[in-house]
């Protein structure tokens, strides 16, 4: 799968814009509870768009990509996930 080269980001009035689909974006952070390849794209277009993001795990997604590239990580408990 290939992967859109950088886009500009500006800002107006506080909101960001570019990636691939060219989204705005009011927020300061995102918080990602998902993983595996889902939580990689969306920390990767957030990245390229200047939006930190927040990733959430518990214990087996320790050494996971998605938490490694996240601004910011939040250990949430235990495995499996219905205890965290």
């Amino acid at each position: 799968m290939g992967r859109a080269g950088p886009s500009s980001i500006s800002e107006t009035s506080g909101y960001k814009s570019g990636g691939a689909l060219g989204a705005t974006c009011g927020t300061e952070k995102i918080l990602v509870a998902n993983r595996e390849e889902i939580a990689f794209l969306l920390i990767q277009t957030a990245r390229e768009m200047g939006i930190p993001c927040v990733a959430v795990y518990s214990i087996i997604d320790k050494d996971a990509l998605h938490v490694k590239l996240a601004k910011e990580s939040v250990y949430i408990g235990e495995a499996p996930s219905s205890q965290s």
